[in-house]
């Protein structure tokens, strides 16, 4: 019995616990499925997803995680991103969290630009937290 006992008060600790990190938008609780929705709706106009597949108005993002920022072979990157990456931009999920939420105040604050340098990618709307969340882990996956 007290085994019992304590095994639910560890899974009730766990949902607890992943209840508040998905509120916060963490997004170690983003699910994959989530993500490859949100591409669908939003991303694909403009981004292909598929290992080998050619750029479209932005890069590729099989890899995106992996093969570092801005570095899509031929990719035309802004001058605001360039900069951001020679001060150190990498993708994880903080900074693509961050990126996610608004890219050019991102970009801008990254790379010291506040001139009015822009991103290219133009969010169609404001991602929730949950959804920010869920497209980073279908980016990670994307490996």
């Amino acid at each position: 019995m007290k085994n019992v006992a304590i095994a639910l008060a560890i899974a009730a600790t766990v949902v607890s616990v992943s209840s508040s990190a998905r509120a916060d938008g963490d997004a170690a609780v983003g699910t994959v499925a989530g993500g490859e929705k949100l591409y669908k709706q939003l991303c694909v106009i403009c981004h292909n997803a598929a290992q080998g597949a050619a750029a479209k108005i932005g890069p590729n993002l099989w890899g995106v995680t992996t093969r570092g920022a801005g570095a899509f072979p031929g990719y035309a990157y802004s001058n605001t991103f360039k900069a951001a990456v020679a001060k150190g931009l990498v993708w994880n999920d903080t900074t693509l969290d961050g990126y996610l939420a608004n890219p050019t105040k991102y970009l801008q604050s990254v790379s010291g630009d506040s001139t009015g340098g822009a991103a290219k990618m133009v969010l169609p709307r404001v991602l929730t937290a949950q959804e920010r969340a869920d497209a980073i882990a279908y980016l990670n996956s994307l490996k």
